[in-house]
């Protein structure tokens, strides 16, 4: 009856008892969750990591979970890394606990296993030790790096991926919000959020999401902070230009309080032409001065770009700055090198303002949770 039962479809005949429970090991065997060792688990054999991590003369072995030994010198190791620090000293046995540790290889070295993969470990340690450092050009590597190192406790690495991270930020900082926003990186998402003053928020800054993961999406709570924040942050930077108009409409004021001197030509050129009747610039000590038209245009200008991109770079662009200073050069051809030497001046004193004053915005990231130990550093 089997016989002819196989012979229709064998998934109907009965097996052993035996054959059953065999057929179960293998598959415990071929689980995913292999990287979970147990007494009674067979892991696969242990490759050796690349140089400079297969010297004889390491002294530990740290073996990640797909099975790869990096020998390092716990010296070494424990100088950077506060978390390994800790574990060679014994006394931290909290930290101890979370982190499974092996007994010895055959050269009687103490091994030690960690939850991170050999490609991921391999860039961790070269920061440690002195060889060429990797070069990160993936965002989404930097930040999974980022994590590593924060959870190892490795404060000089994560200080050199935090500038790696910037220059990050300032290319697509909206991208970076979101990776940081991910791994509840206070930190990260801070500088990311700052980046993001440079350009203003639109729509079309969604195109940086096209090759993103969708496991690397964010809330619209998140997204909506960081719109309140560069709001607010517009709002500050634009202030630093204060114009008020007469309740005709007819006149306005131009209030600049942080201008220390009058000594510019824009205030010291007599061409008639050139200066503007119904403007008064009030500056440092409520002094009054008349100015050239095109100076009060182009301060109008300049506030009205620093609502959308609220950032001491703003008003350093050339391209606006130039046609400008041309404007200055045709309406006054006496003082024309004056006033672009002043423009340059008053540009570097303008930027400082304005990153002043968006320096006063607080920007609270409310990560659910918080990355520990290196996570917490501050920006630098």
């Amino acid at each position: 009856m089997d016989s002819y039962i196989s012979s229709r479809d064998p998934r109907l005949v009965k097996r052993p008892r035996s054959d059953a429970s065999e057929f179960s090991s293998n598959r415990l065997v071929s689980s995913p969750e292999k990287h979970i060792q147990t007494r009674g688990d067979h892991p696969p054999a242990a490759k050796l990591a690349p140089a400079p991590f297969d010297q004889a003369s390491g002294d530990v072995i740290i073996r990640t979970m797909d099975s790869v030994d990096f020998r390092v010198k716990s010296a070494i190791l424990a100088e950077a890394s506060a978390y390994f620090r800790a574990w060679f000293s014994k006394s931290a046995p909290a930290k101890r606990a979370a982190t499974s540790i092996g007994d010895v290889d055959p050269d009687g070295l103490p091994i030690f296993r960690v939850n991170e993969n050999a490609e991921l470990l391999n860039v961790v340690l070269r920061f440690c030790y002195p060889v060429d450092e990797p070069c990160i050009k993936s965002a989404l590597a930097l930040c999974d790096v980022l994590v590593v190192a924060m959870r190892y406790e490795m404060d000089y690495v994560v200080r050199k991926l935090i500038r790696v991270f910037k220059s990050f930020a300032e290319k697509e900082p909206l991208k970076m919000y979101m990776f940081a926003c991910r791994r509840k990186w206070p930190v990260g998402i801070t500088l990311a959020a700052k980046a993001s003053l440079t350009r203003p928020i639109q729509i079309s800054d969604l195109v940086e999401l096209e090759n993103i993961a969708d496991n690397q999406f964010i809330s619209g709570l998140e997204l909506l902070r960081l719109q309140a924040y560069h709001k607010a942050c517009g709002q500050a930077a634009s202030c630093v230009i204060g114009f008020m108009y007469s309740a005709d409409m007819t006149s306005s004021q131009l209030k600049l309080p942080w201008l220390p001197t009058g000594e510019w030509a824009w205030f010291t050129c007599q061409h008639k032409n050139a200066l503007s009747t119904a403007e008064k610039v009030f500056i440092q000590n409520n002094a009054e001065l008349p100015a050239a038209k095109w100076w009060t245009i182009y301060l109008r200008k300049a506030q009205e770009k620093l609502r959308s991109r609220p950032s001491g770079a703003t008003v350093l662009d050339a391209k606006p700055f130039a046609a400008f200073a041309a404007a200055a050069m045709e309406h006054c051809g006496l003082c024309k090198r004056q006033a672009i030497e002043d423009l340059l001046t008053f540009n570097n004193l303008l930027a400082h303002q304005v990153e002043k004053a968006v320096g006063e915005v607080e920007f609270d990231p409310k990560p659910e949770t918080r990355l520990t130990g290196s996570a917490q550093a501050t920006i630098p």
